[in-house]
């Protein structure tokens, strides 16, 4: 807004507002408990069924509703802020900004404080939750249950980002949700050798999802997408994609192996 980029109008329609992620007053926590005891118990169920159950619909679903949100929660595990972080980052660095500890699963809002709000529970859909990635549920939770259109969730690096992709798969927004990999610079073009396309395995299906950009692998990020057909994994929609995704990839290896037989032959013309 400060670079007159956007509309005046933009000063009255867009607002930036900070939650406490655990807070129960972001997700009511009986909202949040039926939300979470049922991403593995009913996979087929999405956010709006459950709020449809308590009522949370019409004049409160709009005045709830969010349309984009971004956050940089702690991630790091203890064992990598002890071996891995620099000195300065150790000595001048919040910690609570960078390891999420047992106290701070529970909501830091003086009003809900010994309540335990908003804590995350360790299974998820039938998987573990890493104690470095407990936020990572919450905030799909808040994607999910506060009609948001885009999440977008800093990671330390690609394991972690991988490890939210298989909780995204357990969890029934997969199904009408699209994920992508953000790398340091999404609006690049990715360097030789960097991956364009991963895949995560809803139901067993290999959906190609896009990585953008160059760099390291920054963020996940999730697009509420209605024309996403549910439980259809294997329709001709998935499986064009999936074609699609495929194919790519397999230019690109196929790229790659010219390369290196070019190579290996001494042979250095440019290549177009």
């Amino acid at each position: 807004m400060r670079a007159g980029l956007l509309a005046r109008a933009a000063k009255r329609h867009v607002q930036f507002r900070r939650y406490d992620v655990l807070s129960p007053s972001l997700i009511d926590e009986q909202l949040w408990e039926t939300w979470a005891e049922r991403s593995s118990a009913n996979p087929g169920e999405d956010g709006a069924q459950i709020r449809e159950e308590r009522g949370q619909e019409g004049e409160e679903r709009e005045r709830n509703r969010v349309d984009i949100i971004i956050s940089n929660p702690p991630y790091i595990s203890q064992r990598a802020f002890d071996t891995e972080t620099t000195r300065s980052v150790r000595n001048w660095e919040p910690r609570l900004a960078l390891i999420p500890s047992d106290a701070s699963t529970g909501t830091d809002d003086k009003q809900h404080a010994g309540k335990g709000g908003g804590k995350v529970p360790k299974i998820v859909g039938g998987v573990e939750v890493e104690d470095e990635d407990i936020f990572y549920v919450r905030l799909m939770a808040i994607h999910d249950l506060r009609y948001s259109k885009v999440c977008v969730m800093e990671v330390g690096d690609e394991e972690q980002a991988q490890r939210v992709v298989v909780l995204f798969n357990h969890l029934p927004l997969a199904h009408y949700n699209r994920i992508e990999f953000w790398r340091d610079q999404p609006s690049s073009s990715s360097a030789p050798g960097e991956d364009i396309f991963m895949f995560h395995k809803p139901g067993g299906h290999h959906i190609p999802f896009p990585v953008r950009g160059t760099g390291k692998i920054r963020a996940v990020v999730l697009f509420r997408d209605r024309l996403m057909p549910r439980h259809k994994h294997g329709s001709k929609w998935h499986e064009g994609e999936r074609h699609e995704g495929e194919s790519r990839m397999r230019e690109k290896n196929e790229s790659k192996r010219y390369g290196r037989q070019r190579e290996r032959a001494g042979d250095d013309r440019p290549r177009f």
